[in-house]
């Protein structure tokens, strides 16, 4: 028993505190080299266990070739109250070419820093990060270390994106930092049905989100503000508002006393017209519509479903059509090709600026809206549509055959003139603009840009957060609203 005591004290002291650790950190750093990121946290959380002693070896690792080891040893000392080094590692991991996995985790582990270095680089990753989901997460860790207004802006630009992995990202990133609106709201609710985990982060966010609103503190276990709660009590307010009206009007529409005009022709159409095939109630309806908007002003149109369909292509960047810009004279209806697109199949079929089109398989243009002129020169891939074209110095009108191609459509052009002006013409404000225009300052900027001329002849418009997007990348940070 005596040597065995004996024993037991002798090997204690021989085991120096560090020593073992030391051995243990090593062995710790090379699984994590060795192994998947996802074991990294596991074995931070080990290293996080042996106490203050390792602090050294941590702070020794910031700068292991390995960029696991880095993240692991960088998420230990953030748990040990050692953030300085740790984050500026970390920011260095975030704002390099490592794997979207790997920086994504950088910028998570990021957001209870207090640095105030680590803004502008958020900022610049947010905006200008050629990988859309570090822009998301660059984003929401801006949010939650500065809560900078510009945040929840550059999240909801991701809302109505193509893809549906990036709109998830970007509503669940706005759930967490209690933006739960309109779409982001609509996008959250389909996403809780799920089973999956997303699905129930999107559950857990609506439900804290319910809580809010009901505004009791028993039933409020997250603090959530009184500010926030009043807003949405009066959001819900003009919301019923507006819901009471609607129910108002619709009462008195099937009165038959809600529009006595409106109702007494619709009735003397039905009763009347020769060709009762085209009096179709939702015809009758839609053109009503388009009517009573005509009279607001040339800028105002009521699209249908078709229309609106048609005009969101148009602004996509991509389409499948004859590849021409055209225009539509408002006080003559003549139809003017503005110019092909480069490569287009309306160029390599010979069409030229300032040709009139007179006719598209077989309809004369004269007297149809623009919309209706798009739906004629749109349709599916490879298929031929006829165009009577009158051009200057012809005595007749030609027939032209274009065969349809989807048609990819950069809405930004950019050059640098002479005296380093930029140069930047604009076609319309579609969903891309913004993204194309940025990048096109970025390159004028590269070759020595002095100043700009924005070049918006010919721009029919487009997206209204698109315009406004743009203006902001001319004007420096100021409260006041751009458009009101």
């Amino acid at each position: 028993m005596t040597f065995l005591l004996t024993f037991l004290l002798f090997t204690q002291a021989f085991e120096a505190p560090g020593r073992a650790s030391q051995v243990d950190v090593k062995k710790i750093f090379a699984r994590m080299a060795e192994g998947p990121l996802e074991d990294v946290w596991e074995a931070a959380a080990e290293l996080v266990a042996a106490g203050d002693d390792i602090i050294a070896d941590l702070e020794d690792g910031l700068s292991s070739r390995s960029v696991k080891v880095r993240l692991g040893c960088a998420d230990a000392l953030l748990a040990l109250g050692e953030p300085e080094e740790a984050e500026k590692a970390l920011r260095g991991i975030a704002d390099s070419k490592e794997s979207r996995k790997v920086r994504i985790a950088a910028l998570v582990l990021l957001r209870t820093s207090l640095d105030e270095k680590l803004v502008p680089v958020l900022k610049r990753l947010a905006e200008e990060d050629p990988d859309p989901y570090i822009r998301i997460e660059a984003a929401r860790t801006l949010w939650e270390v500065s809560e900078d207004t510009k945040a929840p802006k550059l999240l909801e630009r991701f809302l109505e994106a193509g893809d549906r992995d990036l709109r998830i990202k970007a509503a669940l990133a706005l759930g967490e930092i209690g933006y739960v609106q309109s779409l982001t709201k609509r996008i959250l609710a389909r996403l809780s049905r799920e089973p999956t985990e997303e699905g129930r982060r999107a559950a857990l966010i609506l439900q804290v989100e319910r809580l809010a609103r009901e505004g009791d503190s028993s039933q409020n276990p997250f603090g959530l503000g009184k500010e926030e709660l009043l807003k949405e009590r009066e959001s819900r307010i003009r919301e019923l508002e507006r819901e009471n009206e609607l129910l108002r009007r619709r009462k008195l529409e099937r009165s038959g006393d809600a529009y006595p005009l409106l109702s007494w022709i619709l009735k003397t159409i039905k009763e009347n017209y020769v060709e009762p095939e085209k009096a179709k109630d939702e015809d009758l309806r839609v053109g009503a519509a388009k009517g009573m908007v005509s009279v607001l002003d040339r800028f105002s149109s009521f699209m249908n479903v078709r229309e609106t369909k048609d005009f969101m292509e148009s602004i996509s960047g991509s389409y499948t059509g004859i590849g021409a810009q055209i225009s539509q004279d408002r006080d003559t209806g003549i139809l003017t090709v503005v110019r092909p697109l480069a490569g287009s199949p309306a160029r390599k079929a010979g069409l030229k600026p300032q040709d009139k089109i007179i006719e598209i398989d077989g309809v004369p243009t004269k007297g149809k809206t623009m919309s209706e002129i798009v739906g004629l020169l749109k349709g599916e891939p490879y298929t031929e549509v006829k165009l009577k074209i009158a051009r200057r110095g012809w005595k007749e009108p030609r027939e032209f055959t274009v065969t349809r191609r989807e048609i990819r459509v950069e809405t930004t052009h950019a050059r640098l003139l002479p005296g380093a002006i930029g140069y930047i013409r604009l076609d319309n404000f579609g969903e891309n603009s913004y993204e194309e225009v940025k990048r096109a300052l970025a390159e004028l900027k590269k070759k020595g840009m002095q100043g700009i001329i924005l070049d918006l002849r010919g721009n029919p418009g487009g997206l209204l957060r698109a315009a406004v997007d743009i203006v902001d990348l001319f004007i420096a940070d100021d409260p006041r609203p751009i458009v009101t």
